[in-house]
């Protein structure tokens, strides 16, 4: 059985059964449980949290300081409006940061992490992860960064003539010239990037670029 169930205005604590349910918290600070299945789970205003469970889950905090965690199976999670933590666990997820200052955590599998406006926190965890940033990114931070993962710069004013990186050890600062990508400044860790050197190049697919970290030489 696929069930629809609605919050109130009031803080609300909703649990999903085994099919794909769609959970929506309404205002106030909600806690929505998805458990198995593939669920929605939208956490509207207030501050949120949401736990997706088992299965190929989407969840959306919307408005308000959310917090989402994935769970198992390929999970959506978008962050919404506001400062937001969000977790995929295990899977191949995508994670949304959105408006504000986001932390996101990939953990386990090949997961897509993308910042979006204003200074974010970023931690892939195991697998082979990919970083997008845009024109609004603000400065972004990776945390775990492992060689050969991909940062992709989408929009215009990325390109490989005006990038510049300065390799600081155990950190590269990435910076862009030019107005496309002015302010823009992500923050790439690893314990052994002085060892390390990058590599540019043009998606001809989307037109991004591509940045990566590998061994010198």
């Amino acid at each position: 059985e696929n069930l629809t169930l609605y919050g109130t205005d009031d803080a609300d604590e909703l649990v999903g059964g085994g099919g794909d349910d769609s959970l929506f918290g309404g205002k106030d600070d909600d806690v929505l449980y998805g458990q198995g299945g593939d669920d929605a789970l939208f956490g509207e205003k207030g501050e949120d949290t949401l736990y997706g469970g088992a299965g190929d889950d989407t969840l959306d905090g919307d408005k308000g300081k959310d917090t989402l965690y994935g769970g198992a199976g390929d999970d959506m999670l978008d962050g919404g409006k506001d400062d937001d933590i969000l977790s995929g666990g295990a899977g191949d997820d995508t994670l949304l940061g959105n408006k504000g200052e986001d932390e996101l955590v990939g953990g386990t599998g090949d997961d897509t992490l993308v910042g979006g406006k204003d200074d974010d926190i970023l931690s892939g965890g195991a697998g082979d992860d990919t970083f997008i940033f845009g024109g609004k990114s603000g400065d972004d931070t990776i945390l775990d960064y492992q060689k050969g993962e991909e940062l992709r710069f989408e929009g215009k004013g990325f390109s490989e003539d005006n990038i510049s990186v300065a390799n600081n050890g155990d950190h590269a600062i990435i910076t862009f010239g030019g107005k496309g990508g002015k302010g823009i400044e992500v923050t790439v860790n690893n314990d052994d990037m002085a060892n390390m050197s990058y590599s540019t190049s043009m998606d001809p697919d989307d037109g991004s670029l591509v940045v990566t970290f590998d061994d010198a030489g």
